[in-house]
């Protein structure tokens, strides 16, 4: 078993200059991670802009995501996640996720029915989204092979069995636009930046008892 050993602070070299972060941000943070009882004390000056900080009591009093603008929205726990997208989806805004699991945008239900779009526009579209067609609605995706031209003159949104809310929120979004909102926990999105982050504090009860105080501090601290 390895022994543990306390690293050589001379030899520790730490970035003392943030580039990313505004005063505004950089206060709270240092709040948070000064709350943690074992930590190498180190200068992470802010950037000189202030920036802003704006607190709400429910994800859906904020405002939706501005156009062209990169925004990042961050939860502890997947299980605030359903929150959020329902945010997005109300609010009409095109995003994606990271984590493995599609957003809505970005599901099989997006894909099927923008195969549909590019076999009415163009007449072809990539395998990728003719797999998506066939597992979404496999009696329309035989019929176009069987060359039904005629249902290709419909609405493809009325061709497809879209399930609620996904159905409402794939009608209103443009399903050809570029995503700039992306939902992250925090873990997955360290690293990322965005014009606009959009912090969840909200933690499960279960999550606090088995990381403890000083784990969720760093946590909160990422973010």
């Amino acid at each position: 078993m390895r022994a543990y050993h306390e690293p050589d602070a001379s030899n520790v070299r730490v970035l003392e200059q943030s580039w990313r972060i505004p005063k505004s941000v950089h206060r709270i943070a240092e709040g948070v991670i000064n709350r943690v009882e074992k930590r190498w004390a180190k200068t992470y000056l802010p950037r000189e802009s202030e920036g802003a900080v704006e607190g709400y009591g429910d994800i859906g009093l904020v405002p939706p995501p501005r156009p062209n603008e990169s925004t990042l929205v961050l939860y502890r726990n997947h299980q605030f996640r359903r929150a959020v997208e329902n945010w997005l989806m109300d609010s009409s805004v095109p995003f994606i996720a990271t984590g493995g699991t599609w957003s809505p945008f970005e599901g099989r239900w997006a894909t099927a029915l923008r195969a549909v779009f590019d076999l009415k526009g163009a007449g072809e579209t990539s395998t990728g989204r003719i797999a998506s067609l066939g597992k979404c609605a496999p009696d329309r995706l035989a019929r176009i092979k069987a060359g039904d031209k005629e249902g290709l003159r419909h609405d493809p949104h009325d061709l497809i069995p879209v399930p609620e809310p996904i159905a409402s929120y794939l009608r209103r979004v443009d399903l050809n636009a570029r995503p700039e909102v992306t939902i992250s926990t925090i873990h997955a999105a360290k690293g990322a930046e965005a014009d606009r982050v959009v912090l969840l504090t909200g933690q499960g009860e279960r999550t606090w008892e088995d990381s403890g105080g000083d784990a969720e501090h760093r946590t909160f601290y990422v973010g």
